[in-house]
Protein backbone atom coordinates (compact mmCIF):
# COMPACT_ATOMS: atom_id res chain seq x y z
CA UNK A 1 0.00 0.00 0.00
CA UNK A 2 1.20 3.51 -0.83
CA UNK A 3 1.08 5.04 2.67
CA UNK A 4 2.06 8.49 1.43
CA UNK A 5 -0.86 8.54 -0.97
CA UNK A 6 -3.26 7.22 1.68
CA UNK A 7 -2.11 9.94 4.09
CA UNK A 8 -2.71 12.61 1.47
CA UNK A 9 -6.20 11.25 0.77
CA UNK A 10 -6.99 11.30 4.50
CA UNK A 11 -5.83 14.93 4.78
CA UNK A 12 -7.96 15.95 1.77
CA UNK A 13 -11.05 14.20 3.22
CA UNK A 14 -10.46 15.86 6.61
CA UNK A 15 -10.14 19.30 5.00
CA UNK A 16 -13.29 18.79 2.94
CA UNK A 17 -15.28 17.76 6.01
CA UNK A 18 -13.90 20.71 7.95
CA UNK A 19 -14.89 23.06 5.10
CA UNK A 20 -18.36 21.51 5.03
CA UNK A 21 -18.77 22.08 8.77
CA UNK A 22 -17.53 25.67 8.51
CA UNK A 23 -20.07 26.44 5.77
CA UNK A 24 -22.83 24.93 7.90
CA UNK A 25 -21.76 27.04 10.87
CA UNK A 26 -21.99 30.22 8.76
CA UNK A 27 -25.39 29.25 7.37
CA UNK A 28 -26.78 28.24 10.77
CA UNK A 29 -25.00 30.82 12.95
CA UNK A 30 -28.18 32.55 14.04
CA UNK A 31 -30.66 29.76 13.47
CA UNK A 32 -30.60 28.55 17.07
CA UNK A 33 -29.72 24.90 16.48
CA UNK A 34 -27.17 22.89 14.50
CA UNK A 35 -28.46 20.11 12.25
CA UNK A 36 -28.08 16.50 13.40
CA UNK A 37 -26.15 15.71 10.20
CA UNK A 38 -23.58 18.41 10.98
CA UNK A 39 -23.18 17.16 14.55
CA UNK A 40 -22.77 13.57 13.37
CA UNK A 41 -20.06 14.61 10.90
CA UNK A 42 -18.29 16.52 13.65
CA UNK A 43 -18.32 13.50 15.95
CA UNK A 44 -16.94 11.35 13.11
CA UNK A 45 -14.03 13.77 12.65
CA UNK A 46 -13.30 13.72 16.38
CA UNK A 47 -13.39 9.92 16.47
CA UNK A 48 -10.92 9.76 13.58
CA UNK A 49 -8.54 11.80 15.75
CA UNK A 50 -9.06 9.61 18.85
CA UNK A 51 -11.37 12.04 20.65
CA UNK A 52 -14.62 10.44 21.81
CA UNK A 53 -17.84 11.40 23.58
CA UNK A 54 -18.79 9.53 26.74
CA UNK A 55 -21.65 7.09 26.19
CA UNK A 56 -23.94 9.22 28.39
CA UNK A 57 -23.66 12.47 26.44
CA UNK A 58 -24.49 13.97 23.06
CA UNK A 59 -22.89 16.86 21.21
CA UNK A 60 -24.68 20.13 22.16
CA UNK A 61 -26.50 21.88 19.33
CA UNK A 62 -26.85 25.31 20.98
CA UNK A 63 -26.15 28.11 18.50
CA UNK A 64 -28.10 31.22 19.48
CA UNK A 65 -27.27 34.89 19.73
CA UNK A 66 -26.43 35.22 23.42
CA UNK A 67 -26.14 38.19 25.81
CA UNK A 68 -23.80 38.60 28.77
CA UNK A 69 -24.90 37.79 32.30
CA UNK A 70 -24.74 40.84 34.56
CA UNK A 71 -24.10 40.85 38.33
CA UNK A 72 -24.60 43.80 40.66
CA UNK A 73 -23.12 43.13 44.09
CA UNK A 74 -21.57 40.55 46.36
CA UNK A 75 -24.80 38.73 47.14
CA UNK A 76 -23.75 37.63 50.62
CA UNK A 77 -24.48 38.94 54.11
CA UNK A 78 -21.05 39.15 55.76
CA UNK A 79 -22.41 39.70 59.24
CA UNK A 80 -24.79 36.75 59.00
CA UNK A 81 -22.00 34.51 57.75
CA UNK A 82 -19.57 35.69 60.44
CA UNK A 83 -22.17 35.18 63.16
CA UNK A 84 -22.92 31.63 61.98
CA UNK A 85 -19.33 30.52 61.37
CA UNK A 86 -17.46 32.44 64.07
CA UNK A 87 -20.13 33.28 66.64
CA UNK A 88 -19.54 37.05 66.42
CA UNK A 89 -19.76 40.05 64.10
CA UNK A 90 -16.90 41.14 61.85
CA UNK A 91 -16.62 44.61 63.46
CA UNK A 92 -15.38 45.79 60.06
CA UNK A 93 -12.55 43.28 59.94
CA UNK A 94 -11.69 41.40 56.73
CA UNK A 95 -10.14 38.51 58.68
CA UNK A 96 -11.29 36.72 61.81
CA UNK A 97 -9.47 33.98 63.69
CA UNK A 98 -10.50 32.14 66.86
CA UNK A 99 -10.78 28.63 68.33
CA UNK A 100 -9.06 26.96 65.38
CA UNK A 101 -11.32 28.70 62.87
CA UNK A 102 -10.36 31.32 60.26
CA UNK A 103 -12.71 33.42 58.16
CA UNK A 104 -11.38 35.85 55.55
CA UNK A 105 -13.09 38.11 53.01
CA UNK A 106 -10.75 38.55 50.05
CA UNK A 107 -10.44 41.46 47.54
CA UNK A 108 -11.73 39.38 44.61
CA UNK A 109 -15.10 39.04 46.37
CA UNK A 110 -14.37 35.51 47.59
CA UNK A 111 -14.63 34.15 51.08
CA UNK A 112 -12.35 31.56 52.66
CA UNK A 113 -13.19 29.56 55.78
CA UNK A 114 -11.03 27.04 57.60
CA UNK A 115 -12.04 24.91 60.59
CA UNK A 116 -9.21 22.83 62.04
CA UNK A 117 -11.51 21.01 64.48
CA UNK A 118 -14.92 20.19 62.98
CA UNK A 119 -17.10 18.24 65.40
CA UNK A 120 -19.98 16.75 63.38
CA UNK A 121 -20.27 13.27 61.89
CA UNK A 122 -20.22 12.70 58.16
CA UNK A 123 -20.15 9.51 56.12
CA UNK A 124 -17.87 10.89 53.44
CA UNK A 125 -18.50 8.11 50.91
CA UNK A 126 -22.26 8.58 51.03
CA UNK A 127 -22.73 11.19 48.30
CA UNK A 128 -26.41 11.83 49.03
CA UNK A 129 -25.82 12.33 52.75
CA UNK A 130 -22.88 14.65 52.14
CA UNK A 131 -24.80 16.72 49.58
CA UNK A 132 -27.76 17.09 51.96
CA UNK A 133 -25.42 18.13 54.80
CA UNK A 134 -23.63 20.72 52.63
CA UNK A 135 -26.86 22.18 51.27
CA UNK A 136 -28.16 22.72 54.80
CA UNK A 137 -24.88 24.45 55.61
CA UNK A 138 -25.32 26.73 52.56
CA UNK A 139 -28.82 27.69 53.68
CA UNK A 140 -27.46 28.72 57.08
CA UNK A 141 -25.03 31.01 55.23
CA UNK A 142 -27.98 32.70 53.54
CA UNK A 143 -27.31 31.19 50.10
CA UNK A 144 -30.10 30.05 47.76
CA UNK A 145 -29.08 26.39 47.95
CA UNK A 146 -31.77 25.26 45.48
CA UNK A 147 -30.19 27.43 42.77
CA UNK A 148 -26.86 25.59 43.02
CA UNK A 149 -26.07 22.27 41.35
CA UNK A 150 -23.50 19.77 42.56
CA UNK A 151 -20.86 20.19 39.85
CA UNK A 152 -18.05 17.98 41.16
CA UNK A 153 -17.77 15.38 43.91
CA UNK A 154 -14.94 13.13 45.02
CA UNK A 155 -14.25 11.27 48.26
CA UNK A 156 -12.01 8.69 49.83
CA UNK A 157 -12.25 6.88 53.15
CA UNK A 158 -11.46 9.89 55.32
CA UNK A 159 -12.12 13.05 53.33
CA UNK A 160 -13.53 14.51 50.15
CA UNK A 161 -14.29 17.56 48.05
CA UNK A 162 -17.50 18.97 46.58
CA UNK A 163 -18.10 21.92 44.28
CA UNK A 164 -21.47 23.62 43.74
CA UNK A 165 -22.11 26.01 40.85
CA UNK A 166 -24.90 28.57 40.64
CA UNK A 167 -27.51 28.20 37.89
CA UNK A 168 -29.30 31.17 36.36
CA UNK A 169 -32.23 30.47 34.04
CA UNK A 170 -30.78 27.11 33.09
CA UNK A 171 -27.20 28.34 32.52
CA UNK A 172 -24.14 27.74 34.68
CA UNK A 173 -22.57 30.81 36.29
CA UNK A 174 -19.14 29.24 36.73
CA UNK A 175 -17.73 32.03 38.91
CA UNK A 176 -20.61 31.77 41.38
CA UNK A 177 -19.56 28.75 43.39
CA UNK A 178 -19.11 27.09 46.77
CA UNK A 179 -16.27 24.60 47.20
CA UNK A 180 -16.10 22.39 50.30
CA UNK A 181 -13.31 20.25 51.68
CA UNK A 182 -14.68 17.83 54.29
CA UNK A 183 -13.73 14.87 56.45
CA UNK A 184 -15.60 12.44 58.67
CA UNK A 185 -16.16 15.19 61.27
CA UNK A 186 -17.54 17.83 58.93
CA UNK A 187 -16.34 20.79 56.90
CA UNK A 188 -12.63 21.61 57.04
CA UNK A 189 -12.40 24.21 54.26
CA UNK A 190 -14.85 26.32 52.30
CA UNK A 191 -14.27 28.73 49.41
CA UNK A 192 -17.24 30.82 48.35
CA UNK A 193 -18.02 33.42 45.69
CA UNK A 194 -21.62 34.45 45.21
CA UNK A 195 -22.82 37.52 43.31
CA UNK A 196 -26.40 38.68 42.76
CA UNK A 197 -27.46 38.13 39.16
CA UNK A 198 -29.21 41.17 37.65
CA UNK A 199 -30.32 39.58 34.38
CA UNK A 200 -28.90 39.57 30.87
CA UNK A 201 -27.43 42.45 28.91
CA UNK A 202 -29.42 44.05 26.07
CA UNK A 203 -26.66 43.44 23.55
CA UNK A 204 -26.21 39.92 22.19
CA UNK A 205 -23.36 38.25 20.32
CA UNK A 206 -22.99 35.35 17.93
CA UNK A 207 -21.29 32.26 19.34
CA UNK A 208 -19.15 29.52 17.87
CA UNK A 209 -20.76 26.07 18.26
CA UNK A 210 -18.78 23.78 20.53
CA UNK A 211 -18.20 21.08 17.89
CA UNK A 212 -16.24 23.62 15.82
CA UNK A 213 -14.16 24.61 18.85
CA UNK A 214 -13.38 20.95 19.54
CA UNK A 215 -12.24 20.29 15.99
CA UNK A 216 -10.09 23.42 15.85
CA UNK A 217 -8.36 22.48 19.13
CA UNK A 218 -8.21 18.74 18.60
CA UNK A 219 -4.41 18.54 18.91
CA UNK A 220 -4.08 20.85 21.92
CA UNK A 221 -5.42 18.77 24.79
CA UNK A 222 -2.44 16.57 25.62
CA UNK A 223 -4.48 14.10 27.63
CA UNK A 224 -3.89 10.40 28.19
CA UNK A 225 -7.56 9.66 27.61
CA UNK A 226 -9.39 11.90 25.16
CA UNK A 227 -12.90 10.99 26.26
CA UNK A 228 -15.25 13.94 26.73
CA UNK A 229 -17.31 13.46 29.88
CA UNK A 230 -19.48 16.56 29.63
CA UNK A 231 -19.90 19.87 27.80
CA UNK A 232 -21.59 22.84 29.48
CA UNK A 233 -22.61 26.25 28.18
CA UNK A 234 -22.60 29.05 30.71
CA UNK A 235 -21.03 32.32 31.79
CA UNK A 236 -17.66 33.30 33.21
CA UNK A 237 -15.85 36.51 34.13
CA UNK A 238 -13.05 36.69 31.55
CA UNK A 239 -11.59 39.95 32.91
CA UNK A 240 -11.44 39.40 36.69
CA UNK A 241 -10.19 42.18 38.94
CA UNK A 242 -9.52 42.74 42.64
CA UNK A 243 -11.30 45.30 44.75
CA UNK A 244 -9.75 47.62 47.33
CA UNK A 245 -10.80 47.21 50.94
CA UNK A 246 -14.16 48.88 51.41
CA UNK A 247 -14.72 49.29 47.67
CA UNK A 248 -18.21 48.36 46.50
CA UNK A 249 -18.55 46.31 43.34
CA UNK A 250 -21.02 48.02 41.00
CA UNK A 251 -21.39 45.82 37.91
CA UNK A 252 -19.60 42.68 36.73
CA UNK A 253 -20.46 41.23 33.32
CA UNK A 254 -19.76 37.57 32.56
CA UNK A 255 -19.24 36.33 29.00
CA UNK A 256 -20.75 33.22 27.34
CA UNK A 257 -18.32 30.28 27.51
CA UNK A 258 -18.12 26.60 26.71
CA UNK A 259 -16.67 24.24 29.33
CA UNK A 260 -15.35 20.91 28.05
CA UNK A 261 -14.69 18.23 30.68
CA UNK A 262 -12.60 15.13 29.98
CA UNK A 263 -12.55 11.89 31.96
CA UNK A 264 -8.77 12.12 32.32
CA UNK A 265 -8.22 13.33 35.92
CA UNK A 266 -11.42 15.38 35.64
CA UNK A 267 -9.54 17.82 33.37
CA UNK A 268 -11.56 20.65 31.90
CA UNK A 269 -11.08 23.58 29.53
CA UNK A 270 -12.97 26.85 29.09
CA UNK A 271 -13.42 28.54 25.72
CA UNK A 272 -14.86 31.98 25.02
CA UNK A 273 -17.98 31.19 22.99
CA UNK A 274 -17.80 34.36 20.86
CA UNK A 275 -14.28 33.78 19.53
CA UNK A 276 -13.34 30.19 20.40
CA UNK A 277 -10.34 31.47 22.38
CA UNK A 278 -9.18 29.22 25.21
CA UNK A 279 -9.31 30.80 28.67
CA UNK A 280 -6.49 30.18 31.11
Amino acid sequence: MDWSRAKNIFIIVFLLLNTYLTVNIILNRNSGEISLETLKNAVDILNQRDVYLDDNMVMPSYNRETPMLVFEDTGIDREKIASFLMGSNTNGSQRMEQNGKTLEFLPDMTLEYVNKNPSDYLEVKDKKQVEKYLRKFMLKLGLPSKDFVLDEFSSGNENGKARFVYMYEGFSAFDNYVVFGFNTKGIEVMNLRHLNANGFSDKTMGIIPVHSILINNIDNYGLTSKVIENIDFGFKNVTPRSYEEGEIMKIESHSPVWRIKFTDKNEHFFYLAETGERLY
